[in-house]
């Protein structure tokens, strides 16, 4: 009987020091728990007051006085949008490194109804956008860039300045979705001129009726063009020298005064554009400009002009002057004159691929050296045919001959400008080279297997 009271006492006190350690774990974890929360909480809101931080600075000026003073407040880390009331503004705005932020935008208040009638520049500074003003009548420049980077400019009205509508040096510039119009009025400036700067676009404006050309790119800059209509500017639509490298790809390029693009000793891949109805050439390729007999070309130059519609320019579709190792390939070409390639520096390796030629006169070659072109015409569909009356009235060049009454006698294929090099078996490669030649049927019954060259050095289809 007392064993067995020892034995129950025992297992009583060993069932007491259990429960001692349960409710030792039961503490030690609530405590764990309490941490555990207690350490979220911190992080919680350590996160908001970083998110806090993160939020950009917002103020409203309605004086240039007042937006001075508040971007003299910023600090390097804040990035600010400061928004400008409606209303016309005639003081110019300087945003340079005499102020510090991270990021600025400055923006209108509404769309187009706040007005800026004087410059506005951005010199030595960093991630400024400047978004939704009407920037007019300007006595200078509208918008000057210089010595800054990741600046962009979206959605304004730049129009009726006296010199440049939008110039960048030594920058990096997004100008993206403005229209830039009637620029340059006292000095016959372009509406767009990027100049030593690298990684520029240029996207989805509207760049019209400037004075000059509508946009230069100088002096070994980089740029990419794209999606932007370049009408009826008084010079080129587009301008490229000096060793600069463009990418221009589905603009609408038309009614230009003089070229539609014209390359001076520059690299250019232009594809998918609509080149129409410019004055002179859709597209030049030309040396540096200098005096003629010291004209200068680039070696590592590169020249593409791909996919692109070139119609009813008044000189030629394309004319290529110097560059060397070009690929003209898959364009859709209409009007006076398709091709016209003249090697006026030195013998240049072209090639012509897979383009629909629908011109009065196909190829124009001016071989100034004796067989010193060296081109490869391949796979090309020439459909050479006459203007009709409305297209000759306006297109062709005052002493062209005009068929008023009277079908031709012949239609021209090539034209070599220099009978004294005939450059007899480029001719013949051309013909050879599974390029298919589709007269107007309706008009003309021409066996264009057999050829000949007149005594103007023509390349003519014969009528039978």
């Amino acid at each position: 009987m007392q064993e067995n009271q020892h034995s129950s006492l025992i297992e009583f006190i060993r069932g007491d020091k259990s429960m001692k350690q349960i409710v030792k774990l039961s503490l030690i974890f609530t405590l764990l728990i309490m941490l555990i929360l207690s350490f979220s909480a911190c992080d919680s809101g350590e996160t908001e007051e970083a998110v806090r931080e993160d939020e950009p600075i917002t103020e409203t000026a309605s004086e240039v006085s007042e937006l001075i003073e508040i971007l003299e407040n910023l600090s390097e880390d804040d990035k600010a949008i400061i928004e400008l009331e409606k209303g016309s503004y005639d003081q110019e705005i300087i945003i340079n490194d005499d102020f510090e932020f991270e990021e600025l935008t400055l923006i209108a208040e509404e769309e187009y109804e706040t007005e800026i009638n004087a410059s506005v520049s951005i010199f030595d500074n960093k991630r400024v956008t400047l978004k939704d003003f009407e920037i007019t009548e300007s006595e200078g420049n509208a918008i000057h860039i210089e010595n800054s980077e990741k600046i962009t400019i979206e959605n304004n009205i730049i129009e009726n300045n006296d010199y440049f509508g939008i110039i960048g040096i030594e920058s990096n510039v997004e100008i993206i979705k403005n229209r830039i119009n009637n620029n340059g009025l006292a000095e016959d400036y372009p509406g767009v001129k990027i100049e030593k700067s690298s990684d520029s676009l240029i996207e989805n404006n509207e760049i019209t009726n400037n004075n000059n050309n509508g946009i230069e790119i100088f002096e070994d800059s980089t740029s990419e063009i794209i999606n932007n209509k370049i009408i009826e500017n008084e010079n080129n639509g587009v301008y490229i020298n000096n060793e600069s490298h463009s990418t221009l790809k589905n603009n609408s390029i038309k009614e230009n005064q003089i070229h539609g693009i014209m390359n001076s000793n520059a690299s250019i891949i232009a594809r998918e554009n609509v080149i129409n109805n410019n004055n002179s050439a859709g597209i030049l390729i030309k040396p540096k400009e200098t005096p003629f007999e010291t004209w200068e070309w680039n070696e590592d130059n590169e020249i593409k002009i791909e996919d692109n519609e070139i119609k009813f320019n008044k000189i030629a579709g394309i004319e290529n002057w110097a560059g060397e190792g070009s690929l003209i390939q898959n364009n859709s070409l209409k009007g006076k004159v398709g091709i016209s390639i003249m090697d006026y520096l030195k013998p240049m390796d072209i090639s012509v691929e897979d383009n629909h030629l629908n011109n009065k006169l196909p190829f124009f070659l001016q071989d100034t050296k004796e067989n010193s072109f060296r081109i490869e015409v391949l796979n090309n569909d020439i459909e050479p045919t006459k203007f009709n009356q409305e297209e000759l009235e306006n297109y062709l060049q005052d002493g062209d001959v005009r068929y008023e009454n009277e079908e031709p006698e012949f239609i021209h294929l090539f034209y070599l400008a220099d009978p004294e090099y005939k450059n007899e078996n480029l001719i013949g490669e051309i013909f050879e080279n599974n390029n298919e030649f589709i007269p107007d049927a309706d008009r003309y019954n021409i066996d264009l297997i057999d050829y000949e060259k007149d005594h103007t050095g023509e390349i003519i289809g014969i009528v039978e």
